[in-house]
């Protein structure tokens, strides 16, 4: 695809392009958080952490694009458990620390052997998860969790309950 002076595959579609490159994100998380030992762990931690980062930034598309007012959403993603943990890990992964009023700037990720599930389904099983503001979140969970609340948020605030049917509309970007 060739674009004109000011246009960019990462830019063409605006938010929508941006929400696809963010759910593209999320099933290369959970392939490699659901296939735990047999996928390597450092690629699950690493996909799910860009799957955060994509997350996060996906307000600001949202605002810059003029889809919807700001101050609004921001109202409405602090009524989401999973904001403040997608906010917290974006923000660190791109800027080492928090200094503005995080909710848990000393989150921790770590595997999680599951010693019975070899008896049950006959191989050994890992999970990921984050420790979070005193609570433990299975990171697959957590990144469904912050899906689910962008599809409602594109339902119930941008009108676009089809929003994931936008995929075949976004520009081709080349290998997944």
């Amino acid at each position: 695809m060739v674009f004109g002076r000011g246009q960019s595959a990462d830019t063409n579609g605006g938010w929508k392009n941006h929400y696809q490159r963010m759910r593209r994100w999320e099933a290369r998380s959970l392939l490699a958080l659901r296939n735990l030992p047999e996928s390597d762990f450092k690629d699950a931690i690493d996909f799910s952490l860009a799957y955060f980062v994509w997350c996060h930034s996906l307000f600001e598309w949202l605002h810059e694009d003029g889809a919807i007012d700001k101050l609004k959403l921001s109202e409405k993603l602090n009524s989401y458990q999973v904001w403040p943990l997608c906010r917290d890990i974006a923000n660190r992964v791109r800027h080492f620390d928090l200094r503005r009023k995080p909710t848990d700037k000393d989150w921790s990720a770590y595997r999680e052997y599951l010693p019975f599930e070899y008896q049950i389904a006959g191989k050994e099983k890992h999970v990921a998860n984050i420790m979070f503001d005193g609570r433990k979140w299975r990171i697959d969970e957590a990144i469904s969790e912050a899906s689910r609340m962008w599809e409602e948020i594109a339902r119930d605030m941008l009108n676009q309950p089809d929003v994931d049917k936008c995929r075949d509309q976004t520009p081709n970007e080349g290998p997944d």
